[in-house]
């Protein structure tokens, strides 16, 4: 309609004014009406820019409307979206040696228990729930944890093969003599107590006699003489011990190493335990069992000789500790170098260089270097016997050998031992025959048993078509490529991911190698003596793979390397001195 001016002076419309109705018409609002224009303008712009139709319009306002909802939900969830963990940000393990690993790994673990609260049942749980009913957990002196479970599975692989050997190898040969070794140690638990305990007598007989033995109290008996005798030719060692080791210093040949004996406890501080606690109890009826064993004694005499050994034995224990804990601000309590004739000088009651004469082929002198590992010890151990009763050394010493075949005696010494480990070590029950006996075959045939297992091409099926007596070097036969259809035969795809394997592992192994070179170049705070050392010992370092493959290659090889040994079928525990004859 037409414009007219009102009370302010802004000109309006009359059909506005008509359309307000009176003096009770609401105030006329310039600037609501200017945007309400505005956002009306802004719309029609837009349906001219897409050409929109007043019959596409609905439909072009929803789909709008939509899009904008999905905005908003998008922004809303990545506002929301929580972090992803740095582990999955990682390389995808996909090769078959990493899932293998991991398999390995998950296999042990408790993925839904706390990390950083939890971390054992976190990483071991499953182990803890799956291998802690293991059949052999009791038997394993209480320690039952990934690598005793990896230990029991190796046996129980060996004795397998062991069990499938045939029989018809000669019996001059590594084959055969793994098969009789494990037979004669199955009778162990049913063998003779009396032919056992002979055995022993005899061997306590030529150490000069056990004065509680009748008719055996020698007032003669030496001490330097007999120990001379106990560690060449029987393997035990009361007092000290001598060994083989590598030197760590140029020319980084062997040497003769000279370390404290054994005792009956398998730590000194055990020995710091007061009388009543359950080892040491324990430790006392066994001792008083193993003499009711050997010999027909009062229950007064048993339980002074009981008390007689662990005194003495504690004497020691103690005593050694002492020094080594006054020491230890020093280097006396240290590995030392020293000659034969520094170490009599040092430790006169202890006839090293006599035993070490007998114990190895080699010419041993005065000037004979020894690597030492405690020179304060042995000093302390020479005083102690200085000042300790004839009987007192006699007992010790024959209690050592004895200790020392108890394992391999008849089942009345290895139940006493049974005993007092399960106070000892929280053994439950006794572990099977056949794991002891494959246990002993690994610690005294290691290198036969494993020659055959890792080339079972050397196992003799026929002796018919064996050649024992050719020249040369024997059959070359290795383990490439064998008869699957051979039980001890793998496939060649097996053989080919075991070289793979091998492998790998070298490749690793000289890459850490070669790292840990660089790193101690760049180290500068490491002197340059250390350095060299180092240095040097890793140019040494190589990497070997079981046994090595010019070993593998004949039976007359492994055979010829077991030409001393000599076994016993009649009585077990008398390989323990052939045995110990052939180790040295």
């Amino acid at each position: 309609g037409d414009l007219v001016k009102g009370k302010d002076g802004i000109e309006v419309s009359v059909i506005d004014i008509a359309e307000g109705g009176g003096g009770g018409a609401a105030p006329f609002k310039p600037g609501k009406s200017k945007k309400g224009n505005a956002v009306k303008a802004f719309y029609d712009r837009v349906l001219t820019t897409f050409e929109v139709s007043k019959k596409s319009e609905r439909p072009f306002v929803t789909m709008f409307l939509l899009i904008l909802l999905l905005v908003l939900v998008v922004v809303i969830l990545a506002a929301l979206w929580p972090s992803i963990p740095g582990y999955l940000t990682k390389e995808v393990c996909l090769e078959a040696e990493c899932l293998e690993a991991s398999k390995q790994i998950l296999s042990w673990a408790r993925p839904d228990a706390s990390t950083c609260r939890q971390p054992y049942e976190w990483a071991c749980g499953h182990f803890e729930e799956k291998y802690k009913a293991h059949n052999f957990h009791g038997a394993n002196k209480g320690e039952w944890n990934f690598d005793a479970y990896q230990d029991y599975e190796e046996t129980a692989a060996s004795y397998e093969f062991i069990s499938k050997l045939p029989t018809v190898a000669v019996s001059y040969s590594a084959q055969y003599m793994i098969k009789k070794l494990h037979q004669i140690c199955t009778t162990v638990e049913t063998g003779s107590n009396n032919e056992a305990i002979s055995s022993l007598k005899r061997t306590l007989k030529n150490l000069g006699g056990w004065r509680m033995l009748l008719g055996s109290n020698n007032p003669h008996w030496d001490l330097r003489e007999n120990l001379q005798k106990v560690q060449p030719k029987y393997g035990a060692a009361p007092f000290y011990k001598l060994g083989i080791e590598t030197r760590n210093a140029p020319p980084y040949d062997v040497i003769i190493t000279v370390s404290e004996g054994d005792l009956g406890l398998p730590s000194k501080e055990f020995y710091t335990l007061g009388e009543k606690d359950p080892v040491i109890a324990a430790y006392h009826t066994y001792l008083r069992d193993i003499l009711a064993h050997m010999v027909a004694s009062s229950t007064t005499k048993s339980q002074e000789y009981a008390k007689m050994i662990f005194n003495y034995e504690r004497r020691i224990a103690l005593d050694v500790m002492g020094v080594l804990r006054e020491a230890a601000q020093g280097n006396a309590s240290q590995p030392q170098i020293r000659t034969m004739q520094q170490l009599a000088d040092e430790a006169p009651s202890l006839p090293i260089l006599q035993t070490a004469q007998a114990m190895f082929r080699r010419k041993i002198t005065e000037n004979t270097q020894v690597l030492v590992s405690s020179p304060i010890a042995l000093k302390m151990i020479s005083q102690i016997i200085t000042t300790t009763d004839k009987e007192i050394l006699n007992n010790f010493v024959m209690w050592s050998v004895i200790r020392h075949f108890v394992p391999y005696m008849s089942h009345n010494f290895r139940q006493s031992l049974l005993e007092f480990e399960k106070v000892l070590y929280g053994v439950e029950h006794k572990q099977p025959i056949w794991h002891f006996c494959t246990k002993v075959v690994q610690q005294w045939m290691p290198y036969g048993l494993e020659a055959l297992r890792e080339n079972p091409k050397l196992v003799v099926h026929d002796r018919e078509q064996q050649d024992y007596g050719g020249g040369g070097g024997g059959e070359d036969r290795r383990a490439v490529g064998m008869d699957s259809m051979d039980p001890y035969h793998s496939s060649r795809q097996v053989q080919e991911v075991t070289e793979y394997d091998e492998e790998m592992v070298r490749l690793m192994f000289y890459h850490i190698r070669d790292e840990y070179k660089g790193a101690l170049n760049n180290a500068n705070w490491v002197n340059q003596q250390l350095t060299k050392y180092i240095a040097d010992k890793l140019s040494m370092m190589r990497v070997q793979i079981g046994i090595p493959e010019e070993l593998l290659k004949s039976e007359r090889t492994v055979n010829e390397f077991y030409n001393d040994v000599v076994l016993d079928e009649l009585l077990f525990v008398d390989n323990v001195v052939t045995h110990w004859e052939f180790v040295k």
